[in-house]
């Protein structure tokens, strides 16, 4: 069965905070209809050693063989999802709890693009975010 949405991840040498996020989306998308890809652009670091090390088929891990930069790399994320859908999502930026299901009901509206809200983290641990960028008005559609 085709996802309804893809959640590429693209990286480079950043593994610290690619754990924390993919942990942030992983206790989201349990039973549901959500893929979730990592891209990584050839990190130099512990990437590659610490995700195979992951028992976990609830994502695929692409390693390219060289650095692509930034913006293949993107596009490679595009290309290799399966999801009817594909978010992007920063290897430093962290669901709230319920983003998941906020999306997914908003996909279920069958939109040609959705724009999230957004606030900036303040401090990793505990985790403190600031105030959302923009008022928040719930879900609002425009035809």
């Amino acid at each position: 069965m085709q996802p309804k949405l893809t959640i590429a991840i693209p990286t480079y040498n950043r593994i610290e905070k690619l754990q924390i996020c993919i942990e942030k989306v992983l206790q989201q998308i349990e039973g549901k209809p959500v893929e979730l890809i990592i891209c990584d652009n050839a990190s130099t670091d512990c990437t590659q050693e610490v995700l195979e090390r992951i028992n976990n088929n609830r994502f695929t891990y692409y390693r390219n063989e060289t650095n692509v930069g930034p913006d293949n790399n993107f596009l490679l994320g595009y290309e290799r999802a399966k999801g009817e859908y594909v978010m992007l999502l920063g290897d430093d930026d962290y669901f709230l709890p319920g983003a998941i299901d906020s999306i997914l009901d908003a996909l279920s509206k069958n939109p040609v693009m959705v724009y999230l809200n957004s606030s900036s983290l303040k401090k990793e641990n505990p985790f403190k975010f600031s105030r959302p960028r923009f008022e928040e008005h719930g879900l609002l559609e425009y035809t």
